[in-house]
């Protein structure tokens, strides 16, 4: 048995500025985020993309528009699930992604 992925979505921006500015505010708003280098699936207008859990995207969204800071690109991404295993038998899990962009 295998780990099931667990889906996150990831923002890019145009600018270094506008992603901590972004990272600021949503932190701000009690919105978990995570700054991490932009995967390539997002192009690479600015290195710094943000992290963010798929339940807290809208309400991410309406910040980030609140606040005039406009994502450059998004993508939803997946990773194996890193939480404890539930029997000897499931697999370890891998340090690899999936990418699937997706174009609003």
């Amino acid at each position: 048995m295998t780990r099931p992925l667990r889906p996150f979505v990831v923002r890019g921006f145009a600018t270094t500025h506008d992603a901590l500015a972004a990272e600021k505010r949503l932190k701000g708003a009690g919105i978990e985020v995570v700054p991490i280098p932009t995967p390539r699936a997002l192009g690479a207008k600015c290195g710094i993309a943000l992290r963010i859990a798929p339940d807290a995207e809208a309400r991410a969204d309406d910040v980030l528009l609140e606040a005039g800071v406009e994502p450059h690109s998004r993508a939803t991404m997946e990773e194996w699930d890193r939480s404890p295993p539930d029997s000897a038998t499931t697999a370890p899990a891998r340090a690899s992604m999936g990418v699937q962009p997706t174009s609003e």
